[in-house]
């Protein structure tokens, strides 16, 4: 946008009049080098509008005068201030292609407008973003940043850029863009870009004989843009796998070449290669009839509503099988590419199906119809057979009853394993047939048959035959996700034994509550959840004003374990030697100690430099870190007489940690006295 002065100056040029830089300092009152900007500002916005730039004849500035100035007036005219849709175009530029983030302080000088209508601006695109799963939030130290799935912001971002390019094409001359919206465009597309799309999409259509027809032009021109203004096409690597195919193929090769001779050599991207490979391929296919380009591209939508026609089809849900979806997703696509060129699948396990007259293929020929539409071809039988093969196996993984069979293997100690064992008992009905420290591993997990999963607190190498997983050593959501992959559904009939306690009090006079609760659970097993301690109970008696140390900060994790051990020896818990043993154990075994990001346990075995079962709680206001990047500031250190002890110890802290907020509120002391005070009156110790 141009300023008042820039404006002025403009118009005299186009009415005739000529400047020189020594003029318009001495006019407007500014240096010669305001002076110099000022016309710079206006070239820039001649060129994007295109009109001739100004002329210098020596040191006179002027504009070619024969020129149709009516769009440029209209421009002008409407420049002044900017409206709520221009503004939102703006905010969506910066939020979809600055990586930076979107500042509400920096927005508001450079358009000139008030916070308030800048946030009311933010509040309205968020309401709008938000219907397609698209989600802006706040960053301290960045400003808001969008969050969604990664196909559907790269479809956003096409549909943006298409339409500032429709204009710019003179395709809309009923729409008049400000030029400081057009300025935020060419801040993120560098015109060089722009031109090496057309000749890319030029060129590419003669080699390939492609047929892109007027309403599938400007959606391939603006994401070919896209991708060859991006730093980053994918989340992860799951995520190009199912395209990775591609790479050996003719049209890699031929897209590879012909962006390398119009880049100049220069290195492009391989995602960048396959992404474009994967555009040209769903060209070829169908040309993007019946409005198929958003399916081509986000192909996750089209792969979940077959999943979920499946399901309805043989009435048991499949929609929730990640595995399922993997195998789908990096299945239709290659079958596709197969079909369109002639390509053939032979397979043993496949064509048993077929020999078979297996039902699941007519069960899939239902569940693509809707794909066979939307791109207008027909899957072969093969093609059917190797989907009905994913869909069955994904049917026997959602109807099998078998519990599986697992070996926990654990970095922590026997407490913190044996609490870890009991929140997966809980939550699942696993048969956990052992808990192995992991130093044992290659010992132990050849000796164990007819084993189904690994599950792990620490990488392992993936070389046992079976599924190695690692979790966290408090369960958290991204652990239930991760489990469900493999057909570990979460429980849903587990009976608390608090609950069944009490009505067996009320009606019945119970002689040995003691032996009850034994019996019931060596019964019941891993039906029933053990609620029956109060939480906070065994920490908030073993915690006292000495044993209990804050400080501002220490100098490293050594340091920290010393202090937290110190307070042990002091309180008579401990022998120095102890102190010893547990720096040893994070040397040699690493910070498995941190089982929480901010919460670290420093201990050692039972030994004879253990004198008496105790803790000791160290809070440090700056957090340090140890050598694999985890960090701690809040040390609980203990020493144990027997496992029970432990157990009991671990068992509670877990139950803190993840029902109680002990990190975040601990976190914020200073004091004994707010300890106390958090154990007295939020857990009713």
């Amino acid at each position: 946008m141009l300023n008042y002065r820039e404006t002025e100056i403009l118009n005299n040029l186009i009415k005739g009049k000529k400047y020189t830089f020594k003029l318009i300092s001495e006019e407007y009152g500014v240096s010669d080098r305001a002076a110099r900007y000022y016309i710079d500002n206006i070239d820039y916005m001649l060129k994007i509008l295109g009109y001739k730039v100004t002329e210098r004849d020596r040191n006179t500035i002027f504009i070619e005068k024969n020129q149709n100035f009516k769009s440029l007036y209209e421009v002008l005219e409407k420049s002044g201030k900017l409206s709520v849709e221009d503004r939102k175009i703006i905010l969506k530029l910066i939020l979809f292609f600055d990586e930076k983030g979107l500042n509400i302080t920096k927005i508001c000088e450079e358009l000139e407008v008030s916070r308030t209508t800048v946030k009311k601006d933010i509040k309205r695109l968020s309401s709008e973003l938000e219907k397609e799963e698209i989600k802006l939030f706040y960053k301290n130290d960045k400003g808001y940043m969008l969050v969604g799935n990664t196909r559907e912001l790269l479809i956003k971002k096409v549909e943006l850029l298409e339409e500032v390019l429709i204009f710019l094409n003179g395709k809309n001359n009923l729409k008049v863009f400000k030029t400081h919206v057009l300025n935020y465009f060419y801040k993120y597309i560098k015109e060089e870009s722009i031109e090496n799309t057309k000749e890319f999409i030029l060129e590419i259509k003669k080699m390939m004989q492609l047929n892109i027809n007027e309403e599938s032009y400007s959606k391939i021109f603006s994401y070919v843009l896209v991708l060859l203004n991006s730093h980053k096409v994918y989340e992860n690597d799951r995520d190009m796998i199912s395209r990775k195919f591609l790479v050996h193929t003719d049209e890699y090769a031929k897209i590879e070449n012909i962006l390398k001779k119009i880049s100049g050599e220069k290195k492009l991207k391989s995602e960048v290669l396959i992404e474009i490979t994967d555009l040209i391929t769903g060209i070829n296919i169908n040309n993007f009839k019946n409005n198929s380009f958003e399916d081509w591209i986000n192909e996750e939508l089209i792969i979940k509503k077959m999943i979920s026609k499946v399901s309805k089809i043989v009435k048991i849900d499949l929609t929730r099988d990640e595995i399922l979806y993997d195998g789908l997703l990096y299945h239709i696509k290659p079958a596709m590419y197969r079909i369109k060129n002639n390509i053939s699948i032979t397979n043993s396990v496949f064509k048993e199906l077929i020999l078979a007259k297996d039902p699941i293929l007519d069960v899939v020929s239902q569940g693509v119809k809707e794909i066979e539409r939307i791109f207008e071809m027909k899957f072969p039988e093969d093609e059917i057979a190797l989907m009905g093969f994913h869909i069955k196996s994904s049917i026997e993984r959602n109807t099998s009853e078998k519990t599986k069979r697992v070996i926990l293997i654990c970095g922590l100690g026997y407490g913190s394993s044996k609490v870890l064992e009991q929140s997966l008992k809980e939550n699942y009905n696993l048969d956990i047939v052992d808990v192995l420290p992991y130093y044992l591993i290659e010992d132990f997990v050849p000796n164990y048959k007819n084993t189904d999963l690994i599950l792990s607190t620490v990488e392992l190498e993936d070389k046992y035959g079976i599924p190695v997983i690692k979790i966290n050593p408090l369960l958290k959501e991204e652990d239930f996700i991760l489990l469900s992959k493999y057909g570990i559904r979460k429980s849903s009939t587990k009976i608390s034994m608090k609950k069944l306690i009490e009505v067996i009090e009320n009606n019945t006079d119970i002689e040995n509550r003691n032996k009850l609760v034994g019996d019931l659970k060596r019964e019941l097993e891993n039906k029933v959840i053990d609620d029956l301690s109060d939480v906070g109970a065994v920490l908030g008696k073993m915690l006292n004003y000495n044993n209990v140390k804050f400080l501002e900060k220490v100098e490293d994790w050594k340091e920290a374990i010393i202090e937290a051990g110190n307070i042990l020896e002091k309180n008579g818990i401990v022998k120095k030697e102890y102190i010893k043993e547990m720096i040893k154990i994070v040397e040699k075994h690493g910070a498995y100690i941190v089982i929480e990001e901010g919460l670290a346990i420093p201990h050692a075995g039972i030994s004879e430099n253990v004198l008496k079962s105790g803790i000791s709680l160290l809070v440090v206001k700056e957090k340090v870190f140890f050598p694999n990047g985890k960090g701690a500031n809040i040390f609980l250190s203990f020493a144990t007489i027997d496992k029970d002890n432990h157990l009991n110890i671990i068992n509670d802290l877990f139950e803190l940690v993840t029902k109680y907020g002990f990190i975040e509120k601990i976190s914020q002391m200073s004091e004994y006295e707010e300890l106390e005070r958090y154990f007295r009156k939020e857990l009713v110790c």
